[in-house]
Parts: structure tokens; C-alpha cells; sequence
């Protein structure tokens, strides 16, 4: 068991009290400073952020694999895919984007408003809400074997399905555990990890049967660019 905070020290007594020491190691450091006696059979991970890129956690996953998992090693999970669909949210809209258009006790907000539409927000609660436009679009595979870096640079032609006002993207991530996939989706049972929702500065009118394109973008170690094209009009 390899982690750098102190929650360590509380596995390492769990260890102890149920008899394991000689087969559990505790060690408290980075994966990039540990040093194993020998390579491993297995590697069991949780280096997956939310929408699978957040956090850059994908990067420490790879060093560990090349250091110290076996040429015929495991890895779970091995892969992951992430998705992402146009939305109709208009409650998650009002409360993080809209909210900075108004004017509270005299002062006026609204210079405000474009940079909280270049936020990425997590949620587990108001995304579940969500009214799809179209049905979701897997946005990119990573097979986690032979992946080197985690980034993201992709373009999505969307069909929409449903009229409506579109205020944004909801993103989410599956990965495969052996023969199984967890998903992450709002449509599946509640995970530690939340979907994540890509906003629009104003809301989008869409008619079923309209293009919607959408390219998103991010460097490992970098930021979120998503690129909204619709009737001759792109919002970035």
C-alpha cells in the first residue's frame, strides 16, 4: 500500500491489529519516490479524477506500471472511457453563471460572470437533474497498459434530439474493472466521484435536428478549453 498522506499510518495499525504485517506494507511516500524489493503482479489504483483527467493523478499511475508492475503484470483498472452530452440545466445555470448578472445591494457583478462560466464544476447532487439534448457521445478512450501521457484533445458532432435551451456540457467517465465496468454516469448508482459540468456564458436555443460541434481540449498538467460551434457561431 502506497500513499503519500499520513492516512498511511492508520492502514499500517490496521494491518498490525488484524495479523497481516507479514504480508501488507505500508509505505508513506509519493509512488515516484517509493522503492519496492520487486515488481509486482497486480496494481490496484484510484487514480482517476473526476471526468478521468482532473486532478492529473493518470501520470503517477504510468510511472508506477513502468517501474514496478511485471511484463505479464494486471492492472485494475486497465481502462477507462469518457463521455460527455449537451445539457439543459437551468437551476445549475442560475446558481453558478446568471447569479453574477444581477445586481445585489447596489453593486454590480456582472464582470463577474464570464469567468465563473470558465470554471469546470463538479457535482454529484443538481447534475443528476440534468435534461439530456441529445443521447451522450464518448468522447475518448485510455488503455491504461500502454498509455504515456493523460490529455484530451477531441471534436464531437452532436444530433440534437430534444428542443431546448442548452446551458452547458455534463461530462463523466467508466472504467473497466476485469470484466466489468463502474460508470460514473448520473444515470448510475452514486459513485466517490462526481460528474462534472462544462458551462456556456449564455444559454444556447437548440431545435431537434440542429449541429452542435463541440471541440474540447486539455494539455496534461493544464486546463479545460471547450470550443462551442452552433448556426455560424462559436463560443469558447
Amino acid at each position: 500500500l502506497v500513499d503519500p498522506s499520513p492516512v498511511t499510518q492508520i492502514a499500517r495499525k490496521i494491518v498490525n491489529s488484524n495479523g497481516l504485517s507479514d504480508r501488507v506494507s505500508c509505505i508513506q511516500k509519493p509512488i515516484g519516490q517509493a522503492h519496492l524489493p520487486q515488481k509486482v503482479d497486480i496494481i490496484v489504483s484510484v487514480f482517476t479524477g473526476n471526468f478521468l483527467l482532473q486532478e492529473d493523478l493518470l501520470p503517477a499511475l504510468f510511472l508506477a506500471r513502468d517501474r514496478f508492475l511485471k511484463p505479464s503484470g494486471v492492472m485494475l483498472p486497465d481502462s477507462a472511457e469518457m463521455h460527455i452530452v449537451p445539457v439543459s440545466a437551468a437551476e445549475l445555470f442560475e446558481e453558478n453563471i446568471a447569479c453574477w448578472t444581477q445586481s445585489s445591494q447596489g453593486i454590480n457583478f456582472s464582470c463577474a460572470a464570464s469567468l465563473a462560466a470558465n470554471q469546470v464544476y463538479a457535482s454529484r447532487g443538481e447534475l443528476s437533474a440534468a435534461d439530456f439534448l441529445t443521447e451522450p457521445q464518448k468522447v475518448m478512450s485510455l488503455d491504461f497498459n500502454t498509455a504515456g501521457k493523460a490529455a484530451c484533445s477531441e471534436e464531437l458532432d452532436f444530433l440534437i434530439s430534444r428542443t431546448g435551451l442548452c446551458h452547458g456540457f455534463l461530462g463523466w467517465f467508466k472504467m473497466r474493472l476485469a470484466q466489468q465496468w463502474l460508470s460514473t454516469s448520473p444515470d448510475e448508482p452514486r459513485t466517490h466521484w462526481s460528474q462534472i459540468y462544462l458551462p456556456l456564458e449564455l444559454p444556447l436555443e437548440l431545435r431537434a435536428g440542429d449541429s452542435l460541434n463541440l471541440k474540447l481540449l486539455r494539455p496534461q498538467f493544464g486546463d479545460w478549453t471547450w470550443v462551442t460551434s452552433h448556426g455560424g457561431r462559436t463560443f469558447r
